[in-house]
């Protein structure tokens, strides 16, 4: 795994603290922020698949 691919799932730290709201203080969470989850899931799946995909092709 590459520093790259590595600092990519930082981007959920924001995404783990309104879940951590959510069950350690019952805050409610909306829709929106679930969606937001989401798309940081599929964006980090797609860097991560492109760049695996880029390593092989080189090697």
């Amino acid at each position: 795994m590459t520093p790259a691919q590595t600092s990519s799932y930082l981007f959920l730290a924001p995404f783990f603290g309104v879940l951590s709201s959510w069950i350690l203080l019952g805050e409610h969470v909306q829709w929106f922020a679930l969606a937001g989850g989401l798309f940081i899931g599929v964006g980090i799946f797609l860097v991560n698949r492109r760049s695996s995909r880029m390593r092989n092709s080189v090697t």
